[in-house]
């Protein structure tokens, strides 16, 4: 395996859902495969799966920032004359 590598997941959410709902996700699906994988994890900011594994996988949020998710409304009615 490369010493080193990175990769950014872009992910749309679903209105019925939150960032970190998305993220739990992301972590579940990732343990899963850390754990095949003899990997320890790290997943923004709390240490997931620890130990003597053989490397580690680092989640974090890209860019250094979470979005800010602005409510959606409506648009106002248009009457049809």
């Amino acid at each position: 395996m490369p010493e080193l590598s990175s990769a950014v997941v872009n992910h749309r959410i679903n209105v019925a859902s939150s960032a970190d709902e998305l993220q739990e996700r992301i972590i579940k699906v990732v343990a899963h495969r850390a754990k095949e994988l003899n990997l320890t994890l790290s997943a923004f900011g709390e240490d997931i799966i620890t130990g003597p594994g053989v490397g580690q996988i680092v989640l974090e949020e890209a860019f250094d920032h979470r979005c800010v998710l602005l409510p959606l409304h409506p648009p106002p009615s248009i009457p049809l004359t």
